[in-house]
């Protein structure tokens, strides 16, 4: 009995990516950028390249309200804040997460909130989902981790402040990205301070992945797999 190795080899590959995060598919992506259109129109910027490993098509873009909400695959999104943001410039950075980073919900006043509803239903199957916190600012030098606290609950236990790690985007503003992993909660709460000093900072963005459960994504590869073994007997 002989097989075709490089069929098989091509079938164990498929199995591989198919458990990967390449292969997360676009209802399992929930994908919102708060534009930040609010300081001038002509500064607004959409996703038009793949940010934090999703799509540009996958990316919500938002309207120009600092109060808003969407539902998208069935899960509710609503936030506040006292204005929507964004830096100085007319965009002229990097296709992808510079995009987001470029606008925000602003942290003045009571800062900025956002809640999430029917993340269950949504996540089905699926093991867990890993949550993207990403974070934005106008200043060329104060820290975004001190900038741009977050707080994070399921309605009724914390699950903990946000840790972002900074990066320096076009123009030298201080902007930057974090996340939790393994949630199941069906509602978040999150939940900015308010500004402490004069540099504006705020909630760019939020991206939710499902994390598959990995039997399903196994027994997927090994029926592929099997399929060619048959094929070559």
């Amino acid at each position: 009995m002989k097989y075709n190795k490089n069929r098989i080899k091509t079938a164990v590959l498929t199995a591989s990516m198919i458990g990967g995060t390449s292969a997360v598919s676009k209802a399992s992506t929930l994908a919102i950028n708060f534009l930040g259109g609010r300081y001038s129109a002509a500064k607004l910027a959409d996703v038009s390249g793949t940010a934090f490993g999703i799509d540009a098509g996958d990316w919500t873009n938002t309207s120009d309200t600092p109060n808003g909400s969407t539902t998208l695959d069935g899960v509710s999104f609503t936030w506040t804040a006292s204005t929507e943001w964004s830096q100085a410039n007319t965009f002229s950075g990097t296709a992808g997460a510079e995009e987001i980073y470029h606008g925000y919900l602003d942290d003045g006043g009571s800062g900025a909130t956002v809640s999430i509803s029917g993340l269950s239903a949504w996540l089905g199957s699926n093991t867990s989902y890993t949550i993207t916190f990403i974070g934005s600012g106008d200043s060329t030098t104060t820290d975004i981790r001190d900038n741009v606290p977050l707080f994070v609950s399921d309605g009724g236990a914390s699950l903990g402040s946000f840790s972002i790690n900074q990066v320096i985007t076009s123009g030298g503003r201080h902007s930057g990205f974090g996340e939790i992993s393994g949630l199941t909660s069906d509602t978040l709460f999150i939940d900015g301070l308010p500004r402490s000093g004069s540099a504006r900072g705020g909630i760019a963005g939020i991206a939710i992945v499902a994390v598959p459960e990995p039997s399903s994504t196994l027994l997927v590869g090994l029926g592929a797999l099997t399929l060619v073994i048959r094929r070559k007997r």
